[in-house]
């Protein structure tokens, strides 16, 4: 069959595919019958209406983070004059998990974030506050934005509000969605004194520029004057890409992935038994790539002269994340040790919120994910903390 009728035949297949498991959401009717079998908490208590704004959150997880940063770009650009905070974290920052007792979500929820960001507001010289969360958001990631951040004039900040937690030493990586901000030249040239910079995070950042230059390739690739199978699959692709970024297609997408993602890890809670909650040890190559990466973001923080505040997010008394007495007197004696060598504001708020203002995580209490009112609470216990930072009134 020839290049030509193979496309005709494929290519609506291929649609109609598509469009099938758009609708149907297989992976979602797995999930649900899955949490039934095992007794865990509602779907309605995991709130997925919550506030989306991206003059004030990077609101696509990092799939799209340099139009997210962009469009950030345009609002603070024009606002002169007013400091700017950016608050990283991961999930926590941009999740609820109603507690028991909680009732149904309302039309639009707000996390913490949002109801501090909310009453700055009303405060005499109110920042401009920018939340940059993402599920499993690794310091990695935190250093790599931040980079791209203090490349561009209208949006380097302040002060960086860093949320510091334990699950997170374990975890590293920087996400696809990222590499586009290498577009930037002043960000490829960061990134690549990161990558030469023979840190324990440096292959990373390597591993990153490696995987934007393979993406522009493929993307030259498509504009060539040879228009073989390949070519032309690329240009197709890189079409349908193009407009998908336009459409609701994009969304629909994410929803997908998350569902499919969201069933793989069912499994592994349910069959396996591993969960967050789990306690456990962190050791080796990774704890260590990790606190370099976090000593990295405090000098860099401190040759910009941004102000950087750590805080220790809040976990849920019901959970014990530590394997030993060991593992937590040496996580905490780490961040304790980092913020007095750099001269860091280092704010405790691990026994915050009681236990009756969190969630359940599917059938075992949830370790990370507060209700509406731990949002409430955290966001008042957080906002003195801030306004120090600020020198608010």
């Amino acid at each position: 069959m020839s290049p030509g009728r193979a496309a005709a035949v494929l290519l609506p297949l291929t649609t109609l595919a598509l469009a099938g498991l758009l609708w149907a959401r297989p992976f979602a009717a797995m999930n649900s019958a899955l949490d039934r079998l095992v007794g865990a908490a509602p779907e309605w208590t995991q709130v997925r209406a919550l506030l989306r704004d991206p003059q004030r959150h990077e609101t696509t997880s990092g799939e799209l983070a340099r139009q997210s940063y962009e469009t950030l770009a345009r609002f603070w650009g024009p606002q002169t004059g007013r400091r700017r905070v950016v608050f990283a974290g991961n999930s926590q920052m941009m999740t609820m998990s109603l507690a028991p007792g909680e009732v149904r979500p309302g039309p639009v929820e707000r996390t913490y974030f949002d109801i501090l960001y909310d009453s700055l507001l009303a405060k005499t010289g109110a920042p401009l506050c920018y939340r940059l969360a993402a599920g499993g958001l690794t310091y990695e990631e935190v250093l790599f934005n931040l980079h791209y951040f203090l490349g561009r004039a209208e949006l380097k900040p302040d002060v960086l509000v860093l949320q510091i937690n334990y699950q997170a030493f374990r975890m590293g990586g920087i996400r696809e969605g990222l590499t586009d901000l290498l577009a930037d030249p002043a960000m490829r040239a960061a990134v690549e004194e990161e990558a030469a910079s023979g840190a324990l995070y440096a292959d990373e950042f390597r591993s990153t520029l490696d995987r934007f230059e393979h993406k522009a390739a493929e993307y030259a690739s498509g504009t060539g004057v040879q228009e073989g199978p390949v070519v032309l699959g690329a240009r197709l692709e890189r079409q349908f890409r193009d407009v998908a970024k336009h459409s609701s297609l994009l969304e629909a997408r994410h929803t997908q992935k998350e569902e499919f993602l969201d069933l793989l890890y069912r499994l592994r809670l349910y069959v396996l038994q591993l969960k967050p909650s789990t306690a456990r040890s962190i050791a080796g190559s990774r704890l260590w790539r990790n606190r370099s990466c976090l000593e990295r973001i405090a000098a860099v923080c401190r040759s910009q002269n941004v102000k950087l505040v750590l805080f220790l997010a809040p976990v849920n008394p019901r959970v014990h994340l530590f394997s030993s007495e060991e593992d937590r007197v040496s996580y905490r004696g780490y961040v304790t040790e980092l913020a007095e060598r750099f001269h860091l504001s280092l704010y405790d708020f691990e026994a915050a919120i009681p236990e009756q203002y969190w969630g359940s995580y599917y059938n075992s209490p949830d370790p990370l994910h507060m209700g509406r009112h731990g949002h409430a609470l955290f966001a008042a216990t957080l906002q003195p903390a801030v306004e120090k930072a600020l020198s608010l009134p």
